[in-house]
């Protein structure tokens, strides 16, 4: 037992590091194994000859149409291309030689970042021509988030999800969230709350399990929900997003500390993304309007089934008076400088339900009938970044990015819906973000043991949320008693990491490690009664959290080729975490003369664990890749999980387990250029993963309900993404089966839904989706359309909300099937418009997941314009 009485509230230590003993044992341990593995494995395969038949072109439309006949991923920026052409190329070629010769004489630059990938630059060097013109440093414009891009799902030992700025705009939906959706094995928790993100990747969520990474920065904080649970939230605006990656399952990456779910890492703007090729400064608007909502009404409103025919009154399509977006983001490069400013602003009203049959029986947890307005869905956020980029020397940079984010946004806690049939307009709440990174990079290029990263970064939020309880008792009509939740949370740290590309008996060897550290606080702000809320009922949450976390890691990783067909990786990480309560907690003791005595503790604990990773990936063919996968996370408990709060607390007298994962996945990446037409390319993956938690940390049974250990989570399933792409046509289908849900508890226990009381029933997700997107391109490709169909299943349980406990109520969502169309026109190389009409079919549905009990938006119109200047 690691609590110690109210006299001693410690101090956190320093922590050896052990990175040398890691990066040693693991080094070692590859470099030993591949003599054995070269034997068998001498064949190389050949550069593919790919058939070339390429007229002079746009530079845009021929790299489109290399890219289907060569099945390489080739990313740029369509500023960089714009007004190029290609020359005529023809013959029996290797895709790399047919690449060359389409750019040849362009001004353009290709760099392969990874097998299939190659990043398009405009090449050039600082100086003069011999007629005085001013020569620019190369601009490096790739799709991807360190490292990933779109390319990256088909030809990885893993699964990885990648959004491209084009698809984040296409997806946007009403809420922050539903970009998120289509993509297997994940999905955003409780998404029509607070425009936040709360990732769900495999069944895991919250408690830092999947870690949302922005510029290197994290900045999640975890909010109380009322006895429905807890949510973990992450701000940022779309408008300000360059891509997102999300990597499922442990990680080996700097970044990937306790993540037994998975890591998603968002890149913000660049000043490359906004300055046009040639030139020096940029300028890039965009403008949004998004139908189906309705101005926010006063506060205590009354809805959900009981309120007026106001409620009812559903907004044509096309009335867009109370839903609008819009950013600008100016970038200008001086010299070796580049730096962005840009700010977003997003308000949208109060959504309204779908209005066809079907969907949730509003008889039941869900109180809002169809076409009715949903309340306290609105947000109205504003955004700033500013982020500035300096390069020097031999491969050094420096990367300095400051955002803040504000937000007023509709929020009600579940449980007054269910108790008092009051689902009315809350007051609403607010959250400040403040972010500040720093990352250093120095990569020389006549160096292969330099790749050095230095991240550091600063994060402070300030979460406000008002929720508008309200009491009926004796036919007496609901009387309001605003509940408030107030909490600071402030986060700060660094992270150092190196790579090294070695030989080894011919063959290439990666080496990379590095440490990390990270430290949290949690509290009530100092000036908590000038954030009451105006009204005489007001109450504050009189068990603020409030207490500290350290975390520290180490790690080290290694990458061997021991031939051209097959490619080892493996990681070692050893991470300690130190966390104190500044709240006492009571317990009560055997005083060693037959009775009890009541101490107050100050909760203080340590954890620390050691965990792998392996991986396998072995090319059958030039095509067809097959891999197999095992990685090891540990979770050590979050600072919400270790501090006292309202319904759920540490146990002073039981030190909390850290989650140990333990994920076993294997799979096969198929990779086929000219698959029918001689110009198309065809990508599918399958993964069948195994996802074992054992110390599963979730709310344990009142009394008390405290935070425990179950014996473990286990998820099993299944994962397909099929994609085929042509010069007129594009296709894609993804889906998700999971074959078994299990959650056991101490006592030996199992349930398919969870455990009784706990939060992680409300994690648990269907048992069937699947996604299909159709489309097709035509005039020169100026003019693109499409549409996505979507199916959600039930929840991948069998055990109903009442064998799970009454504590927290397992939210049970009918299976439902959305259809979205899409369009987006060029309109010429510096604007582009996109309509959207998402559910066409206005159905009446719950999103899954969810812990709001609402319904999801009904139709809704979306319409977007963007200039580049």
């Amino acid at each position: 037992m690691n609590s110690y009485p109210s006299s001693r509230r410690g101090r956190s230590p320093r922590r050896a590091a052990v990175l040398r003993a890691l990066m040693s044992a693991t080094a070692l341990g590859l470099a030993a194994g591949a003599p054995l593995l070269l034997a068998p494995l001498a064949a190389v395969a050949q550069p593919a000859m790919v058939e070339i038949d390429l007229p002079a072109l746009p530079m845009a439309e021929a790299l489109s149409r290399l890219s289907r006949l060569t099945g390489l991923q080739i990313a740029y920026d369509s500023s960089v291309v714009a007004g190029l052409t290609s020359p005529a190329v023809a013959g029996r070629m290797p895709p790399s030689d047919a690449l060359y010769r389409v750019i040849s004489g362009s001004g353009l630059d290709a760099s392969f970042v990874g097998d299939r990938t190659v990043s398009i630059t405009l090449f050039g060097a600082v100086g003069t021509d011999n007629e005085g013109t001013i020569l620019l440093d190369p601009i490096r414009v790739q799709r991807e988030v360190e490292g990933y891009s779109e390319a990256t799902t088909y030809e990885t030992a893993g699964s990885v999800t990648y959004y491209s700025p084009e698809e984040i705009d296409r997806f946007r939906g009403t809420s922050v969230g539903d970009f998120l959706k289509g993509n297997p094995g994940v999905l955003n928790g409780d998404n029509r709350n607070s425009g936040a993100l709360d990732v769900n990747v495999r069944g895991m969520q919250g408690q830092g399990r999947v870690p949302v990474v922005i510029d290197g920065a994290f900045q999640e904080s975890t909010v109380y929900r009322g006895y429905s649970g807890i949510a973990g939230r992450t701000y940022l605006d779309p408008d300000l997003v360059g891509s997102v990656a999300i990597e499922k399952g442990p990680s080996s990456g700097a970044d990937g500390a306790g993540a037994t779910g998975g890591v998603v890492r968002v890149s913000t703007l660049k000043p490359a993304d906004i300055i046009p090729a040639g030139q020096n400064i940029g300028v890039r608007l965009k403008f949004g309007l998004i139908g189906n909502t309705s101005k926010v009404p006063e506060t205590f409103t009354v809805g959900a089934g009981n309120g007026s025919a106001e409620r009812m009154d559903m907004p044509d399509a096309l009335d867009f008076s109370a839903g609008h977006s819009g950013s600008i983001a100016i970038a200008q490069r001086l010299g070796n400088f580049e730096f962005l400013a840009a700010y977003a602003r997003r308000d949208v009203g109060n959504y309204f339900a779908g209005s066809e049959e079907g969907g949730p029986d509003n008889t039941g947890l869900n109180r809002y009938g169809r076409g009715e307005e949903v309340l306290n869905t609105s947000q109205d956020n504003t955004s700033y970044l500013l982020r500035g980029i300096y390069s020097w020397g031999d491969g050094q940079s420096v990367d300095l990015a400051f955002s803040r984010y504000e937000s007023d946004y509709g929020e009600l806690m579940p449980s007054q819906i269910i108790r008092f049939n009051s689902g009315w307009q809350s007051p609403l709440s607010h959250v400040d973000v403040d972010t500040l990174s720093a990352r250093y990079r120095w990569n020389p290029e006549a160096n292969d043991l330099i790749d050095l990263k230095v991240d550091v970064f600063g994060t402070s939020n300030l979460t406000n949320i008002v929720t508008g309880y309200g009491f009926s008792f004796g036919g007496i009509p609901p009387q309001a008693a605003p509940l408030q939740f107030v909490s600071e949370s402030k986060q700060w740290g660094i992270s150092l990491s190196n790579t090294s590309r070695l030989d080894l008996s011919g063959r290439p060897l990666t080496l990379a490690y590095g440490l990390s550290w990270r430290h949290e606080s949690l509290q009530p702000p100092d000036n908590l009664e000038a954030y009451r809320y105006d009204h005489p009922n007001t109450m504050f949450d009189v068990d603020g959290r409030d207490g500290w976390r350290n975390a520290a890691s180490a790690f080290v990783s290694a990458r061997f080729e021991p031939s051209d067909r097959l490619t080892l990786e493996g990681s070692l990480r050893y991470v300690f975490a130190e966390s104190q309560d500044n709240s006492a907690t009571p317990a009560y003791i055997d005083n060693g003369a037959g009775g009890l005595d009541r101490v107050n503790f100050y909760n203080h604990q340590k954890t620390s664990g050691t965990a792998p990773i392996f991986s396998a990936l072995y090319q059958l063919t030039p095509d067809l890749q097959i891999y197999g996968k095992y990685a090891e996370a540990y979770r050590t408990a979050s600072l919400f999980e270790t501090t006292k709060g309202f319904s759920a607390s540490p146990d002073p007298l039981s030190d909390l387990r850290p989650e140990h994962a333990k994920l076993k996945e294997v799979g096969v990446n198929y990779q086929r250029p000219g698959l029918i037409t001689g110009d198309d390319l065809f990508q599918a993956k399958f993964a069948v993963f195994d996802n074992l938690i054992e110390d599963y940390i979730t709310r344990g049974t009142p009394p008390g309900a405290s935070f425990a250990n179950i014996e473990h989570a286990r998820l099993r399933g299944a994962e397909l993404s099929l994609r085929y792409d042509s010069a007129r046509v594009f296709a894609e289908l993804t889906a998700t089966r999971y074959t078994s849900t299990e959650y056991c508890d101490d006592q030996g226990v199992c349930l398919s839904g969870g455990t009784k009381q706990g939060y992680v029933q409300l994690h648990v997700p269907p048992e069937d989706s699947a996604t299909l997107t159709l489309g097709g391109r035509f005039m020169q490709e100026r003019l693109e359309l499409g549409t996505r169909i979507s199916y959600i299943g039930d929840r991948a349980a069998t055990t109903a909300s009442s064998s799970t406990g009454g504590y927290t109520t397992m939210i049970n969502w009918e299976p439902y099937t959305l259809v979205d169309v899409f369009g987006s026109y060029q309109v010429n190389d510096l604007m582009s418009v996109d309509l959207a009409v998402d559910n066409v079919t206005d159905q009446y549905y719950m999103d899954s997941l969810t812990l709001g009990l609402m319904p999801s938006p009904g139709r809704t119109v979306r319409f977007g314009l963007t200039a580049n200047f």
